[in-house]
């Protein structure tokens, strides 16, 4: 496209170095030099929209071990990550309620991964426009995720609030429990899913209430169905 209004506009000039010298011919030189100048003008902006949209394009991949497949496990395992990209700078590879890594634009790392992280992701930005550009791997666990807040109150209180994701749901007549509560001061209570009635639920929680009887530093630990467990600390004044 660049080419031919490049040669249209040599055509013309070659036109007007062939024209006569009158007053009807300068008017015809002036003409054509204004339609030079529109032509030079086009292709400017053609060669600034090009270059644009080449500065522009940019791409963020990610795989884990050789795939970019989710991964599916229970517990922790070592995952090598790698990636490559273009037209980006500043990159991040965040392993999702944990880590995050400065990394270079292209590159590998070997990673302990638990099944509770959803997902990792490397983040980073583009060039040209500055915008935030990611790729995922998410992680799936067969035998459901769990997790443990934490809120400290006054008066020596604290709230915790213990939840599962179960792949075949959890129904009210099940009489599942999600685990139990150990608040570290020798109580321990049971962790029941909050269901209304008999329906089922796939994404299940349990909200406690605890008082200490004095003040102290304490770690409160939640042991999930399988075992699993998460702890807290907390300072009670």
């Amino acid at each position: 496209m660049f080419n031919s209004h490049k040669s249209l506009a040599l055509g013309v000039l070659a036109l007007i170095l062939l024209v006569p010298q009158s007053s009807s011919a300068y008017t015809i030189q002036e003409e054509l030099k204004d339609k030079i100048i529109q032509l030079q003008t086009q292709v400017k902006s053609l060669s600034l929209q090009s270059a644009q949209v080449t500065t522009a394009t940019s791409s963020v991949a990610l795989k884990a071990n050789k795939s970019d497949a989710p991964l599916s496990f229970s517990g922790k395992k070592r995952v090598e990550f790698t990636w490559n990209t273009s037209g980006v700078k500043n990159c991040h590879l965040l392993v999702a309620g944990g880590k995050d890594y400065k990394v270079s634009a292209t590159g590998a790392k070997k990673l302990n991964v638990t099944s509770n992280a959803p997902y990792v992701t490397l983040s980073c930005s583009n060039v040209a426009t500055g915008e935030a550009q990611s790729d995922y791997i998410y992680i799936t666990d067969p035998k459901g995720r769990s997790g443990l807040s934490v809120i400290t109150n006054e008066s020596k209180t604290v709230t915790a609030t213990v939840n599962g994701e179960l792949k075949n749901g959890v129904c009210g007549s099940d009489n599942f429990k999600l685990g139990n509560i150990a608040w570290g001061d020798g109580k321990i209570d049971f962790a029941v899913p909050e269901l209304k009635g008999a329906s089922c639920e796939n994404k299940v929680s349990d909200t406690q209430t605890h008082t200490y009887s004095s003040s102290g530093k304490y770690k409160i630990t939640f042991t999930d169905w399988m075992k699993r467990k998460h702890t807290e600390k907390v300072t009670m004044n």
